[in-house]
């Protein structure tokens, strides 16, 4: 190893890892992890949820110090690490079959829908749902123009005229 890589190794802070030998030990577990995310939904998870956890703990530390509460801000941060787990199921394939990715479109579309499902439901009662009461509620006019324009198509291509 060069006298640089082992500087940069010295240097490197690894929770649980403090000599040279822990350390690389520790990297090539997590680079065996994110081999097997690619692979295995759980595993693929996990990780997601390490990269994503930490942010949605500290909001709500921060939320229990100040008396505040968004359930807009803390449902966007539980959906990420299931959206980034799907996506990183897919990484270790190189070339996607069609059916792979009509699957893989039907399975995030799933999960966006839900979220905009979410996110619009708490949009009624948004003076209870984050810590700015408009935040949703001042996005609710481009919102409904979207949708009328989309119940039009929608009448349109179903045969559903109105």
């Amino acid at each position: 190893m060069s006298a640089n890589d082992m500087a940069m190794l010295s240097s490197l802070v690894l929770p649980g890892a403090i000599t040279p030998s822990e350390k690389l030990r520790k990297l090539v577990r997590d680079a065996y992890r994110r081999e097997t995310a690619k692979h295995q939904f759980d595993a693929a998870l996990e990780l997601s949820e390490e990269q994503v956890n930490p942010t949605a703990h500290n909001v709500r530390v921060a939320e229990a110090r100040h008396h505040l509460h968004s359930e807009f801000l803390l449902q966007v941060l539980n959906w990420l690490p299931d959206v980034i787990a799907l996506a990183m199921t897919r990484s270790g394939e190189k070339t996607l079959n069609p059916e792979q990715l009509a699957e893989l479109e039907q399975e995030l579309a799933d999960r966006v829908f839900a979220l905009m499902i979410a996110v619009l439901n708490m949009a009624i009662t948004a003076d209870q749902q984050c810590y700015e009461p408009k935040v949703l509620l001042q996005r609710m006019p481009s919102v409904l123009a979207v949708s009328r324009l989309l119940d039009s198509v929608v009448a349109i291509n179903y045969g559903e005229r109105k």
